[in-house]
């Protein structure tokens, strides 16, 4: 019986040994589970959401802005230029001129079918 008592001392010790190594890393877990977390349930001394004030968001906005003129071509700085018109008035004309054309086409050939049927 003596080794039997033996054997489940160890066991017993083992075991302690395993809970404690457990222990350990389910507390390592949660400290590194709060590393990286902001806004609700953060601990604090961690750094929280970040928030921008209005004087640097105008400052982007109107950095942003002079960049688009730079683009477009603007000629004062803050002030994007109007667009260009992509047609000419004469080729908006003949467009339209082509399309009455081609219903005035449409229209005739189904009052041919019409009369024809």
């Amino acid at each position: 019986m003596a080794p039997i008592k033996g054997i489940i001392r160890t066991l017993v010790a083992q075991r302690a040994a395993a809970k404690a190594a457990v222990d350990k890393l389910d507390r390592a877990i949660a400290a590194l589970s709060e590393v990286g977390r902001r806004g609700r349930g953060a601990r604090p001394g961690l750094p929280g959401p970040r928030h921008m004030s209005a004087a640097a968001r105008k400052r982007i906005s109107d950095a942003q802005r002079a960049r688009w003129a730079r683009i477009k071509g603007a000629t004062k700085p803050g002030v994007l230029p109007k667009a260009k018109p992509r047609l000419s008035a004469a080729g908006r004309k003949r467009i339209a001129e082509a399309a009455r054309a081609r219903w005035a086409r449409v229209r005739a050939a189904k009052k041919e079918e019409q009369q024809s049927a």
